[in-house]
């Protein structure tokens, strides 16, 4: 117990930027070839297999 009679508050801190901002970084693809490797990979059942290893 406090004996000095002072009280204290808990305060959360602000956090200007979003925890899903990351660096970018220079690749040489579009997205129009993104989208075709992510439908491909959906396709041949490898990114439902990774959802359920989880």
């Amino acid at each position: 117990m406090n004996e000095t009679k002072e009280s204290f508050a808990f305060v959360p801190e602000f956090i200007s930027s979003s925890s899903l901002d990351v660096p970018s970084i220079h690749a040489d693809i579009s997205t129009q070839e993104i989208v075709q490797i992510i439908r491909e990979g959906r396709e041949r059942g490898i990114l439902h297999h990774l959802d359920r290893e989880e």
